[in-house]
C-alpha cells in the first residue's frame, strides 16, 4: 500500500506557491487589481460605498442635532 493511502493524506507537489514564493507582483496597480479580482468583490465593495453613503445621508442630520 502506498504512503498517501496509509496516512490518509494526499501529498501535493513542490510548487513556487507550497515553497513560501508569492504569486502577488512587486507592486500592485489599479490594472492588476483589476485584472486579478473578481468581479464579485467589485461588486461587494460598491456595495458597501453605497450603503455607507446612503447610511451617511440618512443618520448624518441626525447626528448633528
Amino acid at each position: 500500500m502506498s504512503e498517501s493511502h496509509s496516512s490518509g493524506q494526499r501529498r501535493v507537489p513542490e510548487s513556487p506557491e507550497h515553497r513560501g514564493e508569492s504569486k502577488l507582483p512587486d507592486n500592485i496597480t489599479i490594472s492588476w487589481l483589476t485584472q486579478n479580482v473578481p468581479i464579485r468583490f467589485w461588486f461587494w465593495l460598491a456595495g458597501l460605498l453605497a450603503t455607507a453613503f446612503a447610511a451617511g445621508m440618512e443618520w448624518g442630520p441626525l447626528i448633528r442635532g
